[in-house]
């Protein structure tokens, strides 16, 4: 399926939820079936522009933890937020990064060694950003590398989630 197709068909099923809440439980659903990660491997932060900081909408154990300003210099959510592009990284668990939010939560889960993050933009407002990742052992060869067009899809799913948040 293309971009587009993906993107219009998740734009229908967002216009036909009523609440925020399905709403963000039908885009999770649909990202996990796109790139054939589970929902624990999917995360929504939200943008608080009064205090210039990012706060968790997905997954719901997280919604408590805090939240992550938008000057945090080694936050991929931050750097993806203020260059206002996606990024990936196939070797996030060497690479220095926020540990505390992957020790967080009901379930402890193998550490994230691969992730996309887009952000949500509607118009030029930043409304958020999502990251989709691959946990597991270092050593996973099960764990396969994201992809450029991966990222583009990723691109595109974010904006029409920011379009109904």
């Amino acid at each position: 399926m293309r971009i587009e197709e993906i993107c219009g068909k998740l734009d229908g099923l967002l216009s036909a939820r009523q609440s925020a809440a399905e709403k963000v439980e039908v885009a999770v659903d649909a990202l996990c079936r796109v790139f054939g990660v589970q929902q624990k491997e999917v995360a929504i932060f939200t943008f608080d522009r009064e205090a210039d900081s990012f706060s968790f909408l997905w997954p719901l154990d997280m919604r408590n933890s805090g939240s992550i300003p938008f000057s945090a210099n080694r936050s991929l959510l931050a750097v993806t937020a203020g260059e206002r592009r996606g990024k990936i990284n196939n070797n996030f668990a060497s690479t220095p990064h926020l540990f505390v939010f992957e020790a967080f939560g009901r379930e402890k889960s193998a550490p994230i060694q691969r992730i996309m993050s887009a952000p949500m933009l509607s118009g030029d407002d930043l409304v958020g950003v999502i990251q989709v990742c691959r946990k597991g052992a270092e050593a996973d060869a099960s764990l396969r590398n994201f992809t450029e067009p991966e990222l583009k899809a990723l691109c595109g799913m974010a904006n029409v989630v920011a379009k109904h948040l």
